[in-house]
């Protein structure tokens, strides 16, 4: 953003120097001799400092009165458009020609080495109280809805994408759920291979007493 505007600044002073000014109804038109054109508007609402290119590029540094006073600075042509702006309530957009009620809004991909996001989080599963759902009501669900309960569709996420916080402590709800439902398998293999172990000692036990030769003597 700064080096946008440093270049700015430094084409101006050397352009302004070359320049023609015509003077239209409410804009002020300087053409220098290379075909370069800077336009300047600015009415009731609006201002606007426009700089054109031979190559039908654009860029433009302007103030919107009429979106509270948003700051917007442009740069567009036939082959590449984008754009900043940031609003009288400091909302501020990357490629959106207005953020609204967002801080940051951002039209295509962002890349970050970290993002940090304060948010609520999924620990009330371990509670004691807390109603974990038994796996039959987990498929029953899934059968009907077609997806795990509390966990957007597929068609919500297309139409309405999610919140990274929100999201982030649901799929950790189910993690701790699974977690749950792991640790009772566990306890219930441990306890059928403690009977299995039980019926294993009986039947040796059984084979002990099978195997061994009585010796009866009858006196008369």
């Amino acid at each position: 953003m700064k080096k946008i505007l440093l270049l700015i600044t430094a084409f101006l002073i050397s352009y302004l120097a070359e320049c023609q000014v015509q003077h239209i109804t409410g804009q002020t038109l300087l053409v220098n001799p290379t075909g370069r054109t800077l336009m300047m508007e600015r009415d009731n609402e609006d201002s606007w400092l426009t700089f054109h290119d031979p190559n039908d590029n654009w860029y433009s540094l302007g103030i919107d009165r009429s979106n509270g006073g948003m700051f917007s600075l442009n740069a567009g042509g036939l082959l590449n458009s984008s754009q900043f702006t940031m609003n009288g309530f400091g909302n501020v957009g990357l490629g959106v020609s207005n953020a609204g009620d967002w801080k940051l809004a951002v039209n295509g991909q962002i890349r970050a080495k970290e993002i940090k996001v304060e948010t609520g989080w999924s620990d009330f599963v371990f509670e004691k109280d807390y109603q974990l759902p038994t796996l039959e009501e987990v498929e029953n669900h899934i059968n009907e809805k077609g997806h795990l309960k509390d966990i957007p569709s597929a068609k919500e996420v297309a139409e309405n994408g999610i919140f990274l916080g929100e999201m982030d402590s649901k799929l950790l709800q189910k993690i701790e759920e699974l977690t749950l439902y792991i640790i009772a398998q566990e306890k219930n293999l441990n306890e059928q291979n403690s009977k299995l172990i039980r019926q294993e000692e009986e039947i040796e036990q059984l084979k002990l007493i099978n195997g061994k030769t009585y010796r009866i003597t009858i006196t008369t």
